[in-house]
């Protein structure tokens, strides 16, 4: 009866340690494989397009300014996740206080980073050439037209 106790409690414990082992790496497995799979994009590709980026590299259906409008209307304390498709992610996972800064194509951003707290001011450019041409389009008139 005590023999039979030892091999049962002994199979027991085996068949415990053996379903935490699996279970351990089964958790280390997931992590490696998110970070892996995680994609960084440079400075450049998220300021070429007016259109947030999305992780896939993609550009989102939301332009700069439609972002820039709902962060103004949002309260104090609000999470902004799509900040990760305006400035690189790279900035915000530091974990150490930091400025960047970098003025692309389309926009141009200065983040500054103090532990939890991150501080972002965008500047989103508009270009206007002399084409000849008025805003709406139409040729634009001479002083000497306007007779």
């Amino acid at each position: 009866m005590i023999k039979t106790k030892k091999v049962v409690l002994s199979l027991l414990i085996a068949m415990v340690m053996l379903l935490s082992a699996f279970a351990l790496m089964g958790f280390t497995t997931n992590v490696s494989a998110y970070a892996d799979s995680k994609a960084y994009f440079s400075d450049e590709k998220y300021t070429e397009s007016d259109f947030l980026l999305c992780s896939d590299g993609s550009e989102s259906y939301k332009n700069i300014q439609t972002f820039s409008n709902e962060v103004k209307s949002a309260s104090i304390g609000t999470s902004i996740p799509e900040l990760t498709q305006v400035i690189p992610s790279q900035i915000l996972e530091n974990s150490q206080e930091t400025v960047s800064q970098y003025y692309g194509k389309e926009y141009g951003y200065y983040v500054v980073k103090e532990g939890d707290y991150v501080d972002v001011l965008l500047l989103d450019f508009e270009y206007e050439f002399d084409d000849g041409e008025d805003s709406d389009g139409l040729p634009e008139k001479d002083a000497a037209d306007h007779g």
